[in-house]
Formats: structure tokens, sequence, C-alpha cells
């Protein structure tokens, strides 16, 4: 039978392997803890590295997305307004400038967070940047939308006073027109009712007489019927009576026709032209005389002298007698 009784020595022997076994353990488990944990770090560093980039990336892309969005959306508003305000042309392009100034910054920014990616200070310095100028763009379109439909409501009010003042003018224009027609027509008809006046108030020569003179030693006239021996013609006539002729001055005028068919006249002696009623060429006449009208005026008398340029021929004279432009009587006499 096997002796299970130890001496202290053997005890102390068997002891001190065992507590050997236990120290190699605790070093595997620390060193195990130590890989976790180190392998748990850098997966996560490149977690969060390939998070914050696929991030970056994100945002890239809608500041492309949202910058290009604005610019279209306001340079399409722009092109709206500036086609149905064509007075506003100069103030919708200096606005269209300052959208293509706005727009060209934010690309700028974006193509070179695009190429630093690697430079992450810088792409988050610029990201910044890039944030505020969309902000900028943003509030631009807001306040140029504003002030663009500011514009538009101006433009409206006073395209509708254009309108109401060119109705206005129109309006006016369209009275000058009539009152112009008026005045006209009162005109024409002034005209008219001058001319039926003036032909009423003519006035007519009648009884009219015609004969050659020469004058006796003592003063007296006597009639002859001799040409060369005619000294002066004397023509006189009554006033046939004229209702609508206010008493007063009235020209007439005398012409004389020789057997030749020349009016007899002379300058010096108060010959002249005289144009007729509607006429425009004016005929000679060879004298005229200033009677003072009157319901009881009669035989009034004018007379023509012959002077060595002007001696009678044997023949036949006519007489014609005008007043405000009208032949007003004719008569005939004979000289031998």
């Amino acid at each position: 039978m096997t002796d299970t009784n130890n001496s202290p020595a053997e005890e102390q022997n068997q002891n001190e392997p065992k507590a050997a076994v236990p120290k190699k353990k605790s070093n595997s488990f620390v060193l195990i803890a130590l890989l976790l944990l180190l392998l748990l770090a850098i997966g996560y560093y490149v977690f969060s590295d390939k998070k914050a980039t696929n991030e970056e990336i994100i945002t890239l892309e809608q500041a492309i997305h949202q910058s290009d969005s604005l610019y279209d959306e306001l340079k399409a508003e722009l092109a709206n307004y500036k086609q149905e305000n064509e007075e506003l042309y100069s103030q919708i392009a200096r606005k269209e400038a300052e959208l293509e100034s706005q727009y060209s910054k934010i690309k700028r920014l974006i193509q070179q967070a695009t190429k630093d990616k690697a430079a992450r200070r810088k792409i988050e310095l610029k990201l910044k940047n890039l944030g505020l100028e969309l902000e900028n763009m943003r509030t631009y379109v807001d306040e140029q939308t504003l002030d663009l439909n500011e514009l538009r409501a101006e433009n409206h009010r006073l395209k509708k006073e254009k309108e109401l003042l060119d109705k206005k003018y129109a309006e006016e224009l369209e009275e000058r027109k009539r009152l112009a027609q008026a005045g006209e027509d009162l005109l024409s008809t002034n005209e008219a009712l001058n001319k039926k006046l003036n032909t009423a108030s003519v006035l007519q020569a009648i009884n009219i007489k015609a004969k050659g003179l020469r004058l006796k030693n003592n003063g007296d006239r006597r009639g002859i019927n001799s040409a060369k021996r005619t000294e002066f013609v004397e023509v006189c006539f009554d006033i046939a009576k004229n209702e609508v002729c206010e008493p007063g001055a009235n020209r007439f005028y005398l012409r004389l026709i020789s057997p030749s068919g020349a009016v007899v006249s002379d300058p010096n002696r108060g010959s002249g032209k005289l144009i007729l009623f509607e006429a425009t060429e004016p005929i000679s006449y060879t004298t005229s005389k200033i009677f003072e009208y009157g319901p009881s005026v009669k035989n009034l008398c004018m007379e023509w002298y012959a002077y060595p340029n002007t001696p009678f021929q044997s023949g036949r004279y006519q007489i014609e007698l005008y007043n405000k432009g009208r032949k007003v009587g004719t008569y005939d006499f004979n000289t031998k």
C-alpha cells in the first residue's frame, strides 16, 4: 500500500509548479485584449474616415446640385422678366451679371474642393465657404425675386398709367379733331353765308345811259356823235333797291371797251386791275368811283376824258359796270 503521508518538503515542491501556470494564462489574456482594442480602434478609424469621406462627397454633390438649381431658376426668371418688361432691360441685365458672378464664385469653390479631397482641413474650410456662398445665393435669389416682383408691380402700375394717359390723349386728340372739324365747318358755313350776303348786298345798276359830250365855251355840256369831236364820255345809272346792303360807301368800277375790243385805260388817270368774285385772274378797268349808297340815291354818273393818248374811235363802245366783284350792268353806244 502506498503511503499517503508526505513530508513538508515534498508538499512544498508540489505547490511551486502549480502557482506558475495561472500567471502564464493571465498574460495571454491581456495580450489578446490589447489586440482586440487595437483592431477596434483601427476599424473605427477606417469607418470614421470612410464616413467622413462619403459625407464630403455627398456635400459636394449637394452643393453642385443646389448651385445649378438656383442658377437655372433665377436665370429663367430673369429671362422671363426681360421678355415681358423690355423697358427694364438694362436693370435686368445688371442683375444677370451679378448672378453670373455669384455662380462663377461658387463653381470655383466646388472645383477647388473636388481637387483637394486629400486636404481635409482645406476641404472643410472650403465647404464652409461654399455653404456660405450657397446661403448668399439663396439670399440673393430671394432679394432679387422680391426686387423683380416690385419692379414688375411698378412696371404694371406705369403701364396702367400709360394706358390711361394714352386713352386720355386719344380722347383729347379726337376732341381736338372734332373741334377743328367743327371750326372748319363753321368757317365754311360763314364763308358760304358771307358769299351769300356779299352776293345779296351787290348793288345792281339800272337805267344805264352813256353818251359822248363836248364842253361849250360857256361850260355847258353838249351831246355829240362824232368820235373826233368827243371830249369825254359820261355814264349815268340808278341803283336798284337793296334791303340787304347797308347804307354807306360803295365803289363802282367802269370798263370802257373800244370798238377794237381793247379796254380803254390809263394808269396815270386811275385805271387799274380788278379781280372778279371767285376768279383768280385780274381784269383791267377804265376808272372807278365811290358813291354813298342810300335808298334815295339816284342818277349816279362816271366820266372818262379823251386825252391825246386815249382818243375816241368811231364805232361801237361797250360799257360794263362792276360792284363787289360782280358785273352789275352793261350798255352800248355808237360814235361816228
